[in-house]
């Protein structure tokens, strides 16, 4: 198990990508430890299954722009899942977006609904 104290010698710091396909956002499942989703700048919505280890596209055909700006999964019912599209910094590599989607997670989200 990792403690919390475990991560404070880490250091961080960007390595990139600084253009397209950047990560944006992520959040973790609210009561599987395993499952996280992850945005990208024009790279879609990615998820896990196994904390990280393997990645699969779930975004692909469900939205109409590429650009994950923000995700968030109901605490109360994590069936439900609400993703934004387009990114909130303004700068000339900004991707932009059309909306935020919420679904019932369904499989790979099918069913989103404006």
């Amino acid at each position: 198990m990792t403690r919390a104290s475990d991560f404070k010698a880490l250091k961080w710091r960007n390595i990139g990508p600084f253009l397209g396909g950047r990560g944006t956002c992520v959040v973790g499942h609210p009561t599987d430890k395993q499952v996280f989703y992850h945005g990208h700048s024009s790279g879609g919505l990615w998820k896990t299954e196994d904390a990280g280890q393997y990645w699969i596209p779930v975004g692909d055909g469900q939205f109409n722009m590429g650009s994950v700006g923000a995700i968030a999964i109901s605490e109360q019912n994590p069936d439900i899942m609400y993703v934004g599209l387009g990114e909130p910094q303004i700068r000339n590599s900004a991707s932009w977006g059309d909306g935020i989607y919420k679904t019932p997670m369904v499989v790979q989200l099918g069913n989103i609904l404006v």
